[in-house]
Order: C-alpha cells, then sequence, then structure tokens
C-alpha cells in the first residue's frame, strides 16, 4: 500500500509537471502567426512606400516634360512672331526701295534741268524768265500795296512769255474794248501767274501733254502765297474745287513746295468738258 500511494503520487506530480510546463511554455503557433503578421505587414508598408516612391517619380517627370513641352510650344510661338516680325520688316524694306527705285526711275533724283523726256522740251531758259518776271511782279504789287502805284498792269502774263523790262503802268483804258470786271482782281490788283500749265490742246501758250489725259488737270503758280490763295478763294466762289496745293508728288523745285501753287483737278467737269472747264478757270481769274 505505502508503494501504491508513493506511484500514485509520483505519476500526480508528473502529471502537474506535464500541465505546468504545457501551460507555461512557448506557445510556437503564435508567435508563427504573429511573426507572418509581422512580416505581411512589413510587406505592404514596403510596397505602399515603393508605389508612393513611383507614383512620386511619374509625376515629377510629368511635370518636367510638361514644362518642357511649354517651352517648346513658347518657343515655336517666339519664332512665328519673329518670323512675322521679320517678313514685315523685310516688306517694309522691299518697299521702300521699290518706291525708291521707281522714284529714280521716274527721274526722281536727276537734278532739274526742267526737261520733258517725251518731247526733249529744255525749260531752262523759260524758268529763268519766269523768275524773273516774279520778280517784276512782286515789285509791281508792292507798289500797289504801298500807293506808289494805282494802276498796276492788268494784261494776263501766261499768253506770250517776254523778257521785256517792265513798263510803267498807266490809266489809259481807252485802247481796251471790254474791261476786265472787278470780281477777277484781288487786293493786289490782277490775277497774274508766274506759271500756267494746261492740259487744254486749244491754248497752246499753257498746254502740256502730261497735264491732259487721264491726268488732266490745271496747273497755277503764283508770284506770292497771299495772291496763290485769293486765286483758289475765286475758283472756289465759283464751285470749282481745288486739287493739289503744297501736298502730293511734284518735281523738286515745283512752286507747290514754296507754297505759291495749286491745281485745279478735271474731275471738275465732265468727260469731255474739260477744256471748257479750263476755259471757265482762265475767265474766272481773267486770264482769257
Amino acid at each position: 500500500m505505502p508503494y501504491t500511494a508513493a506511484l500514485h503520487a509520483a505519476n500526480k506530480a508528473n502529471a502537474s509537471f506535464f500541465d505546468t510546463n504545457r501551460k507555461y511554455a512557448p506557445q510556437y503557433d503564435k508567435l508563427a502567426m504573429e511573426g507572418m503578421k509581422a512580416n505581411s505587414a512589413e510587406r505592404q508598408q514596403a510596397m505602399k512606400s515603393e508605389s508612393s516612391v513611383r507614383m512620386a517619380g511619374m509625376k515629377a517627370v510629368s511635370q518636367v516634360n510638361q514644362a518642357a513641352n511649354k517651352l517648346n510650344a513658347d518657343l515655336k510661338k517666339q519664332e512665328i512672331v519673329n518670323s512675322g516680325r521679320m517678313a514685315g520688316v523685310v516688306a517694309g524694306a522691299a518697299s521702300k526701295v521699290a518706291g525708291v527705285a521707281a522714284y529714280g526711275a521716274a527721274g526722281g533724283f536727276d537734278k532739274p534741268n526742267r526737261t520733258k523726256p517725251s518731247e526733249g522740251i529744255d525749260y531752262s531758259s523759260r524758268i529763268e524768265e519766269l523768275r524773273k518776271r516774279s520778280a517784276r511782279l512782286r515789285g509791281e504789287a508792292e507798289d500797289v500795296l504801298s500807293g506808289t502805284n494805282t494802276k498796276p498792269d492788268t494784261g494776263s502774263t501766261t499768253e506770250t512769255p517776254t523778257t521785256d523790262t517792265p513798263t510803267k503802268p498807266t490809266t489809259d483804258t481807252s485802247t481796251k474794248s471790254t474791261p476786265k470786271p472787278a470780281a477777277v482782281t484781288w487786293e493786289g490788283g490782277a490775277f497774274k501767274p508766274i506759271e500756267y500749265l494746261s492740259g487744254d490742246p486749244n491754248h497752246k501758250s499753257s498746254y502740256r501733254a502730261d497735264h491732259g489725259g487721264s491726268n488732266y488737270h490745271e496747273h497755277l503758280a503764283f508770284g506770292s502765297t497771299k495772291e496763290r490763295d485769293a486765286a483758289m478763294a475765286k475758283l472756289r466762289e465759283h464751285g470749282i474745287k481745288i486739287g493739289s496745293v503744297n501736298d502730293g508728288k511734284h518735281s523738286e523745285h515745283s512752286y507747290h513746295y514754296s507754297d505759291q501753287a495749286f491745281d485745279v483737278p478735271g474731275t471738275n467737269w465732265a468727260v469731255g468738258e474739260e477744256a471748257a472747264g479750263s476755259k471757265r478757270v482762265r475767265e474766272i481769274l481773267g486770264l482769257e
């Protein structure tokens, strides 16, 4: 009996030992599971971090590409603008060159001898004559304005050029069959153009072919701006329109540029009536 009890007690002690060992022994299955969980979380975090890095890289590359594309587009746009500006500069320069060439071809740079290419007429002597006449007429006008000459010569100076010395004014009008009415005078006396050119072939002394046809116009120059303005005012009173005054393109030494001349365009009259219109201008100014 004592041995049985001892054996039983020993067996019980062994069972208790095994239970204790079992109870407090490491739970390897749980440890393995936790390890697996830890490894899984670590891999997930690594994958997430790697994905974030990739996304950031892709975004950076995309931004760089967008900036490069925008820069290229801006450069191309600027090239187009620069090309347009250059084309405009070249076109403007070409236009100026063409204009200068055309002006040169038309004889614009030739020193004037006042020679008409189409007929070969030398106007040099005529110019000198008209300059002398202009000086004489200015003197007469000054005499009239100052009261030393009360009756200036009222004859027209445009019909037959002359280089004679100035004639003394006279008050004898008995030889004049039709005296000039007051309407054709101005404060300086009668209108006396120092240059009159017309497209009217019937008026031989003033006719110039280059003032006729499609370019039909009357050209009148006077000894002073004041007389020119008075003549323009007189024509306007009769409904006649004035063309170029000191504008437009004219010969280098034209009276237009010294504010002494003006043109009466043929467009004042119907086609075919230009010559009658020229005669009307002369009548209004007392040149007929």
